[in-house]
């Protein structure tokens, strides 16, 4: 039986560390033939990026020109259908394809101009990219922003979202009324059926040599609190911070603040073990409101104490995480388990049973029953 095929084009790159697109991508790929196309970042350090391959299936990128982002260039309005041109000649033939997703609003301004008719749109809204700096700091970017929001809306045959409160503030600012399906974020459950050597044992050996530490893993940008943190290793001279994975802005020089960059996946979780326990310490505003977090998912399988900033997505794993609402709660949370006091809120079977319950199998499951 001859399978469909889906044009998948993401904004996130391949090698950035493992996220929703990814994931979905990986599972499509079993059911349909996949091509995944992504935006090739135009400046981003090697240390964000891991190398990944994938033999199943057809991986690669496009790059557009950053018009807006130069002043004297931003406000004419005929270079941007430069950049929808550049992207059409990078692209296989669109017209080849039964399905098109597309992982943002500025994925779908890129093809817009040249999507037939006939092509079903999938649009899975990972996070809320209009709050982000880059986009609502630039009144040009984010009036574009708002327009294709409302017209990728219009245009796709599914939509879906990472959670409810991102739904609900989507369907607000557009004023569209369309279902919008939300799945959740997930866990990809790591192989335990073999023995997996860890790919970088340099960062193991690290990890194992700081004694009373606290791990954080996933993108390091403006949401980190690192006021909280250091506000921590002023009280408490034993205590110790690391953080893996991508990084986009200046981390504070402390002896008791370890980056260790960006790693393999398959080593997350081995590195995980070696830590007292885990935490997410954002700060609020408009954008992580609306996260549904996948480190939360890989933090509970792991069996460590878990501490994580309250709001309401974060709330849906109150039975399995200590949630704070401010520096002296998060603080006495640390304390109580280096003090031994606090420990994982649910026992081992329990958190294994959470993690099968929200696999990114689970999650495709439902994607597989509307797509199919």
């Amino acid at each position: 039986m001859k399978r469909s095929k889906i044009l998948y084009i993401m904004h996130v790159p391949w090698g950035w560390i493992k996220q929703r697109p990814h994931f979905f991508a990986e599972h499509l790929n079993k059911d349909f033939d996949v091509n995944v196309v992504y935006k090739k970042p135009l400046k981003v350090s090697s240390r964000n990026l891991i190398n990944k391959k994938d033999d199943t299936m057809a991986i690669s990128s496009f790059f557009v020109l950053p018009f807006q982002r130069i002043s004297f260039l931003k406000n004419i309005g005929f270079l941007k259908g430069i950049n929808s041109y550049l992207v059409k000649i990078q692209l296989p033939n669109i017209a080849g394809y039964d399905s098109v997703w597309v992982t943002s609003w500025a994925m779908y301004s890129l093809i817009s101009p040249f999507l037939p008719s006939k092509i079903r749109l999938i649009y899975d809204c990972m996070d809320d990219e209009l709050e982000f700096e880059s986009v609502k700091n630039n009144p040009v970017i984010l009036k574009e922003a708002l327009f294709f929001e409302k017209e990728v809306l219009k245009r796709a045959s599914v939509v879906f979202c990472s959670s409810e409160y991102l739904k609900n503030k989507i369907v607000k600012r557009t004023g569209i009324d369309k279902e919008i399906i939300v799945l959740n974020n997930a866990i990809g459950i790591p192989d335990n059926s073999k023995d997996v050597e860890i790919k970088n044992e340099e960062v193991l050996n690290s990890v194992k040599a700081i004694n009373n530490s606290f791990m954080y893993v996933g993108a390091i940008s403006a949401w980190f609190d690192f006021d909280l943190i250091l506000n921590v290793l002023k009280k408490n001279a034993s205590v110790s911070f690391i953080l893996i994975g991508p990084c986009d802005v200046q981390i504070p020089k402390h002896d008791r603040l370890h980056y260790l960059g960006t790693v393999d996946r398959d080593d997350i979780f081995q590195l995980m073990e070696n830590v007292e326990g885990l935490i997410m310490p954002f700060t609020l505003n408009e954008l992580i409101r609306s996260v549904n977090p996948v480190k939360i998912y890989e933090y509970i399988y792991m069996s460590k104490p878990v501490i994580a900033t309250r709001y309401s997505e974060s709330e849906l794993f109150e039975d399995y995480v200590y949630l704070y609402n401010n520096e002296e709660e998060f603080y006495n949370f640390i304390l109580g388990i280096m003090e031994k006091k606090l420990t994982a809120k649910k026992s081992a079977v329990e958190n294994r049973e959470f993690a099968l319950l929200n696999t990114w199998e689970v999650r495709y499951g439902a994607v597989k029953q509307v797509i199919k």
